[in-house]
């Protein structure tokens, strides 16, 4: 339970510190009331969080369930080596933060009809995700496995082909992630749902019988070959 606390508790806990702090002392005349609720506002809001809501439903089926397939297909074992390079795999999102930023101001410019402006933008965070996503992916394929044996051991020392699926995966995050600051404004919600929808389950239909051919690496690369599909 601890465990589980430290590691979600902390995003609800600093919202409502910070939602004290925003309604009660620095702009209270900002603060939720009753009179100014609007039930189209909050319609269209719950259209939009279900969409989201969605969007996570298929994420889950397209990648949370690697472990589980390998676990079922390869036994149990074989999930250390996958687990490990996924951990490794995570810390290369992080560049994707700093496409947040992208997607409010995509939103503000396709509302003021500045396509040209977005349609720039929108090219050269793809460019600069891709690029870095290929350098981190080449790091990967060059150090991954000496990453691995210095952090844990030599007992679960992914393959080489593990390696470079996790590789082509970041390539295809960054690619992705820099689509869906665009995809993310509500005017695409749900041409998004449509893309990520068929990408999930393109790549779970094939994480089934990748994993059979190839190893761990299938689940890897049928996620690779789901979601370049739906995006690219």
């Amino acid at each position: 339970m601890w465990l589980v606390l430290a590691m979600n508790g902390g995003t609800p806990v600093a919202a409502i510190i910070n939602s004290l702090i925003e309604f009660a002392f620095r702009r209270p005349e900002f603060r939720p009331t009753w009179e100014k609720f609007d039930f189209g506002t909050s319609r269209n809001l719950l259209r939009s969080s279900g969409v989201f809501v969605a969007l996570q439903l298929f994420a889950v089926a397209g990648t949370a369930s690697d472990s589980i397939i390998i676990a079922q297909i390869l036994g149990a074992a074989a999930v250390g080596s996958y687990s490990v390079m996924y951990k490794l795999f995570q810390t290369s999102l992080v560049f994707g933060l700093f496409m947040y930023p992208l997607w409010p101001a995509l939103g503000e410019a396709l509302a003021r009809g500045d396509i040209a402006w977005a349609r720039v933008a929108l090219r050269r965070a793809v460019t600069v995700s891709v690029i870095l996503g290929g350098v981190l992916g080449a790091i990967f394929i060059a150090f991954g496995r000496d990453i691995v044996r210095a952090w844990v051991g030599t007992s679960v020392v992914p393959s080489f082909l593990l390696v470079v699926a996790f590789a082509a995966w970041i390539v295809v995050a960054a690619y992705g992630g820099a689509i869906t600051s665009l995809l993310n404004n509500s005017q695409f919600l749900r041409l998004q749902l449509k893309i990520y929808g068929g990408a999930s389950i393109a790549a779970l239909a094939l994480k089934v019988p990748m994993t059979y051919w190839l190893g761990p690496s299938g689940v890897v690369w049928a996620t690779v070959i789901g979601y370049s599909l739906g995006y690219c």
